[in-house]
């Protein structure tokens, strides 16, 4: 009598059959798929990079007076006759040149200066805050230029324009590959950039940076770096020279 034996084992593997049309289409798929996306990708980032490149893509068209000239007034620490001569001096100015002056009042902003836990800062931060005032009033300006109350225009003839604003002009002025604070900070100032990537202009002394006298571009950088100025932690912080040495601080960053 026989019995039925099971199949002998082997050693072989199965052979496995081909994948079926279907499965290799969908294969496929999946593979433009993935390369679809990074082609996309990059598309995306390098437009971005190029589009976000010149600072002045978010600037306006200007629609109003070229440069706006701001001076902060403290009526506490000017006599009335003073401040009187200032205006004129800063309103023929403007005249010549189809400018627009923004006179602000130390006053109006001691409330946003002073931080939320009472403490004073010096009323000398008001720079700040009456810069973003005049941006907000004149937002068909391009140009924000900051005038010390210390200050007077000398040379009235001569516009900001044709003296520092022009493309070939303010290359001739740039300081490149210069220690941000003199005379050997370690932060120093580009060497690559134009004419047109420019958006802070300021001035420096042997010491410092000045920022008794600078203009800002409008765009996103200025309002960055009018915000990180004018951050708490900075007005908190014991600075010998308040938004001064907050200025220089902000630049290394």
């Amino acid at each position: 009598m026989q019995f039925a034996l099971p199949p002998r084992k082997t050693s072989r593997p199965p052979i496995y059959s081909r994948s079926s049309p279907t499965v290799i289409r969908r294969r496929q798929l999946k593979s433009f798929a993935v390369i679809g996306c990074i082609v996309i990708s990059a598309l995306f980032l390098i437009f971005h990079l190029f589009s976000s490149g010149s600072s002045s893509a978010d600037t306006p068209v200007a629609n109003g007076p070229p440069v706006v000239i701001v001076t902060v007034l403290d009526t506490d620490f000017f006599s009335n006759t003073y401040i009187q001569r200032i205006k004129q001096n800063r309103e023929d100015y403007a005249k010549r040149h189809g400018y627009v002056n923004f006179f602000a009042s130390t006053a109006d902003y001691v409330p946003v200066m002073n931080l939320p836990s009472g403490a004073v800062v010096p009323r000398s931060w008001a720079l700040v805050p009456a810069m973003r005032h005049a941006m907000t009033k004149y937002p068909g300006s391009t140009y924000f230029f900051h005038l010390s109350p210390h200050s007077v225009i000398m040379d009235p003839t001569i516009s900001l324009t044709s003296h520092v604003l022009e493309k070939s002009k303010l290359e001739s002025l740039m300081i490149k590959d210069t220690p941000v604070v003199p005379p050997d900070s370690v932060i120093k100032t580009f060497t690559h950039l134009s004419g047109n990537d420019v958006d802070l202009i300021i001035t420096q002394d042997a010491e410092n940076l000045c920022p008794g006298s600078f203009i800002i571009r409008r765009g996103e950088w200025a309002n960055y770096f009018l915000d990180a100025w004018f951050d708490p932690l900075y007005r908190s912080y014991n600075f010998a020279k308040a938004e001064n040495h907050a200025l220089v601080s902000n630049m290394s960053i």
